[in-house]
């Protein structure tokens, strides 16, 4: 029987134990194709990742198998002066915009 999949919610003390893990799935999934994969791929996402969890709306969920880590998903809270929306092609409604 297969262990059942479980998912752990958290803030950057959740994260910080689970840097390595983290960044080894990151690694192992996005620097095969259709990815794009630079040479410094893996160090420009720990770098972001370090970064993001000094933000206090930092969030991340990570999902078991047993003790393996086998996904995982972060995000922070984005500025209503954000320039994210910016360079898209047509302009973005201001609902949509909104975060």
């Amino acid at each position: 029987m297969t262990d059942p999949l479980r998912i752990d919610l958290g803030g950057a003390d959740f994260a910080r134990p689970l840097l390595d893990p983290i960044c080894a799935l990151y690694d192992e999934v996005f620097s095969v194709p259709p990815f794009f994969w630079r040479e410094d791929e893996s160090k420009l996402h720990r770098d972001r990742l370090l970064r993001l969890m000094g933000d206090p709306t930092f969030g991340i969920a990570g999902a078991w198998v047993g003790d393996e880590l086998v996904g995982f998903a972060y995000g922070f809270a984005v500025p209503p002066d954000t320039k994210r929306w910016s360079n898209l092609t047509e302009p973005t409604p201001p609902e949509l915009a909104e975060e």
